[in-house]
Order: structure tokens, then C-alpha cells, then sequence
């Protein structure tokens, strides 16, 4: 325990030397922002004294500098005791910085709020995109396990006693596909008896002629497809954000969203 001590302690008790950092915080034309907070900080072993018993030496305690506010010309001054791994933060209600930066860089380049918001809205639409995309070769169902299964919610039912999982995602392209999770002998069950419709100018009858697919067609444990075999409607299914699928026999009904198959 002696040991233990010295060491957490030696570890606690390291000093740095003060230095004086300098810089300025600009935008990405290089134009100077004044008013912001800038301070410095680094992670390292401090004192927890509201512990509960034991030895209230941690890791993980922030140190940072007093904030100071850049003037016209974007100029700041910072003195600061810390590691060469102390981290700047620059802070403005209207502005963010571009990526982090260590206490060592003399150049800060904030964007505006609204314009981080912008384009991190694009990146994840464009992430999205690219998930949704299809892959060479991939199969339906494939396409199905990475994507639709991924981006869907569940419904849980009751059948027979048992538990069941319908995945509320429906696939449209040339049939329609949808999943379940549960016992094998169930699915089969449920998807003699499942009917698909839509409500549009009067509900229209989509499907009743499902089918499970094979037992080895499946994305995990317990996890099974139910296609239509045949299937007719007028309505095209782009246009249509969710559809109902009824259980006739549980006397149950839910909506179900539409997926294309890109």
C-alpha cells in the first residue's frame, strides 16, 4: 500500500514550468474574431476528497487556465503551467472552432455556427446516401440485414403465447419483403395469415398471399423473412411513406414504413 502511494503521489505532484502562449483566432478567410474566450487545459491526477473510502488521488481531473477574451485583431495571450498535450478551447456563442487544437498552435480558425451546422447536416445526409447505397451483388435480403434492419424500429406481439418481433420496414422492389423475429414455426404461421394495405381514396388491398422464406435466409438467430408471392395494387409505392399490416387472427394492426431498394 506504501508503494502504491508513492507512486499515485510522485505521479500527482508532477510541475510544469509557465509559459507564456500566444496566438490569434481568425475565420477561414484568415479575418480576425474578436471577443472570444480562450483558455488551456490538460487531464491529469488531482484530488477527489468526496470519495467514499478509499484513496481520493484520481486521474481524469481538468486543469485549464483563467479564460481570456480576444481583442479586435483576434490577438490572445494565455500563461499557462501544462504538458505538451494541454488542449486550446476557443469559445463564442456565434462561432466553433474547425478542429482541435494544441495549446502550441498560434492559429485558431473558428466557422460560424450556422455554417458548422450546415455542413454537418450535409456529411451525415451524404453518409446516409452512401449507407443506403446498394452494393454490387448484394441480395434483397442482404441489403436488408445492413441497412433496413439497421434503420428500423420493432413491434412486439403476442402469438400463441409466444413472443414474435415484426420489423416495421417493408421493401418495394418488383415484391414486397418485410421481417420477423421468433420462433421459425410462428413466422410461418403469421405470414399465412398477414394481409398488407393502404388507405388511399378508400383502402385498397395490396397483399394476403405471404409466405415465410427458407430458415436459412436470415440475418441472425431468430431472425426470418416474410415475402409476398403474388401481389397487385395501382398505388406506386414511392409516394407512399408507411402502409398497414393486419394480423387478422391477433385482431391487431400497425403501420409499417416503405423502403425502396436503391
Amino acid at each position: 500500500m506504501l508503494l502504491a502511494f508513492t507512486l499515485l503521489f510522485g505521479g500527482g505532484c508532477t510541475s510544469y514550468k509557465a509559459k507564456l502562449y500566444e496566438g490569434k483566432v481568425v475565420d477561414e478567410q484568415g479575418k480576425p474574431i474578436e471577443n472570444v474566450e480562450v483558455r488551456l487545459c490538460y487531464t491529469g491526477w488531482g484530488w477527489d476528497w468526496s470519495m467514499q473510502g478509499g484513496f481520493p488521488l484520481i486521474m481524469g481531473h481538468p486543469f485549464c487556465s483563467e479564460p481570456v477574451t480576444t481583442d479586435r485583431s483576434g490577438n490572445y495571450k494565455v500563461v499557462f503551467a501544462g504538458p505538451p498535450s494541454t488542449s486550446l478551447l476557443a469559445r463564442h456563442h456565434d462561432w466553433v472552432q474547425a478542429k482541435s487544437y494544441l495549446a502550441k498552435n498560434n492559429r485558431v480558425v473558428m466557422i460560424r455556427r450556422e455554417e458548422e451546422i450546415r455542413r454537418r447536416t450535409e456529411q451525415e445526409a451524404e453518409q446516409e446516401r452512401a449507407f443506403r447505397q446498394r452494393i454490387t451483388g448484394e441480395t434483397e435480403t442482404e441489403y436488408y440485414c445492413r441497412v433496413i434492419r439497421r434503420r428500423s424500429r420493432d413491434i412486439e406481439i403476442s402469438y400463441h403465447g409466444r413472443r414474435v418481433k415484426i420489423i416495421q420496414a417493408l421493401m418495394s422492389n418488383g415484391h414486397l419483403l418485410f421481417a420477423a423475429r421468433g420462433v421459425y414455426d410462428d413466422v410461418k404461421s403469421i405470414a399465412k395469415e398477414t394481409s398488407i394495405s393502404i388507405d388511399n381514396a378508400g383502402e385498397q388491398l395490396l397483399s394476403d398471399d405471404f409466405r415465410a422464406l427458407p430458415r436459412s435466409i436470415s440475418c441472425g438467430k431468430d431472425f426470418y423473412f416474410i415475402e409476398a408471392k403474388s401481389y397487385a395494387y395501382t398505388t406506386d409505392l414511392n409516394s407512399i411513406e408507411e402502409v398497414n399490416v393486419i394480423l387478422p387472427e391477433l385482431q391487431t394492426g400497425f403501420s409499417m414504413d416503405v423502403w425502396e431498394w436503391n
